[in-house]
């Protein structure tokens, strides 16, 4: 079978499948403490505490608080990466926690996310967690390509 994976890099979807962590996408919105969403300093702290809290390991920051509002924050780590975006207008905020930790149960990301739901008074969509590594290759592999193989094939042939 001439899958997508054979095409990239040697991967095959006999290889071994490989983890490099979970991707944890948190959405919040509905959410009543705007003054917090409008602050650089307030998220800053907000995520300097996650990091704190869980260990996370930061290399660098880079940050930036929009006119006339929202800001975003980007925190490079020993396991990954940390995002941040927020929309006041909207009263939503997004944030992606990637890490090449394992946590039982997903536990770890659960707690994040209740604990900023609680922060800043928010209804929050269930986070989305995804495994990432060679694994969530295939499995996205077999998803796309298995309806339309030959297509993908096509583009990387």
């Amino acid at each position: 079978m001439n899958t997508l994976l054979s095409k990239i890099d040697g991967l095959s979807s006999s290889d071994t499948p490989i983890s490099s962590g979970k991707h944890m996408i948190c959405e919040l919105q509905n959410i009543q403490n705007i003054e917090l969403l409008n602050s650089l300093s307030g998220i800053r702290a907000v995520v300097d505490g996650i990091c704190e809290t869980y260990a996370f390991s930061v290399l660098g920051k880079l940050e930036h608080q929009f006119s006339p509002q929202g800001c975003s924050l980007v925190y490079l780590l020993s396991e990954s990466h940390i995002s941040v975006h927020t929309f006041p207008e909207k009263n939503y905020i997004a944030m992606d926690i990637y890490t090449c930790r394992e946590y039982p149960n997903n536990d770890v990301y659960h707690e994040i996310h209740r604990y900023l739901e609680g922060v800043f008074s928010a209804n929050g969509v269930a986070p989305i967690i995804i495994d990432r590594g060679s694994s969530a290759i295939q499995t996205a592999n077999s998803i796309c390509c298995d309806s339309d193989e030959d297509a993908m094939s096509e583009m990387f042939s």
